[in-house]
């Protein structure tokens, strides 16, 4: 690693999963890697793919101490890892007076019911979504949706990935599924205090890995999804390759996307955003404010379109 300069350094918080190819890159740059754990109660599956050599250091968050720590280095960006430091890292960027998504659209990047919600406020093709805090909300809510659609989807309202995504068909399934989510927390370790209802969407499934850089995005790479059910869990990954589409379709991809990074206040950073083609058009499923794959894999869409989701720090 040639370093550029040694005082010089990139905050990464919690860098873990995908996030974990971030510091390499950063590193192979010349530049230090820090790392912040936002939370002492962090999943052990999480904590188990920190690559502990790619940092100088390894911080608990607590606060302003914590900064107190890096005070005699020069700070130049904090960038997100996964889901859980997606919060952290706004915070600590708008603390520092450094580039970053600003705090108050932070939770819409978190929440999946208030990033619908953003689309909507935006005129945005979206999903409608359902905010439940109880059994009896998720019963009624299903009752009103399933009079257009035939299936629904219950899920956590702030997890991850497929974690504990099911699909209704009745009203008998629904009230089973939310009184089970109620009863325990994600695999982010966050407790299910609100859950989420929308109808099952028919099309196909794609990935837009992007980047930005004071509102201009970029996008890295595009996906074919394929997924499907197995032992009582649905929305199973299958299958992902990377993919093209003919002009006119990117071009309407691309407009879609981008305006939904606008709306969820997406400014700076990668973006992993889920998508449904369907005979309407685009539909964003939801976007995570934080990288995909690890750099380490051949086929990194950084290498297939040249846009680097560290390059613009």
């Amino acid at each position: 690693m040639d370093i550029k300069d040694a005082n010089k350094i990139v905050i990464l918080v919690d860098a873990y999963s995908s996030g974990n190819g971030l510091a390499p890159e950063f590193n192979r740059q010349g530049y230090r890697c820090a790392h912040i754990r936002s939370r002492s109660n962090l999943p052990q599956k999480l904590l188990d793919s920190y690559h502990a050599d790619d940092f100088f250091i390894n911080l608990l968050y607590a606060g302003s101490d914590t900064i107190k720590q890096l005070d005699s280095y020069d700070i130049i960006a904090v960038v997100a890892g996964s889901e859980t430091g997606i919060e952290l890292a706004d915070s600590l960027a708008e603390v520092l007076e450094l580039p970053g998504n600003k705090t108050q659209s932070s939770a819409s990047r978190r929440n999946k019911y208030l990033m619908q919600e953003s689309l909507r406020n935006n005129n945005l093709s979206h999903i409608p979504t359902y905010r439940l805090a109880n059994s009896a909300e998720a019963v009624q809510h299903a009752a009103e949706l399933l009079r257009t659609y035939h299936k629904l989807v219950l899920k956590p309202a702030d997890s991850a990935g497929t974690d504990s995504v099911f699909v209704c068909k009745t009203i008998e399934e629904v009230m089973t599924h939310a009184t089970s989510l109620f009863k325990k927390s994600n695999q982010l370790n966050l407790k299910n205090d609100v859950i989420i209802l929308q109808p099952f969407i028919e099309g196909e499934e794609y990935v837009v890995d992007t980047v930005s850089y004071h509102g201009h995005h970029k996008i890295c790479a595009i996906w074919k999804m394929g997924k499907g059910s197995y032992n009582g869990f649905d929305s199973i990954c299958e299958f992902t390759e990377l993919t093209s589409l003919d002009e006119q379709q990117h071009a309407r991809l691309q407009t879609y996307v981008f305006s939904c990074l606008d709306a969820l206040g997406i400014d700076f950073g990668a973006a992993h955003s889920e998508l449904f083609l369907t005979k309407g058009g685009w539909k964003l499923i939801e976007t995570g404010a934080r990288p995909m794959v690890l750099a380490s894999q051949p086929c990194h869409p950084w290498h297939s379109s040249g846009h680097k989701s560290t390059s613009w720090y």
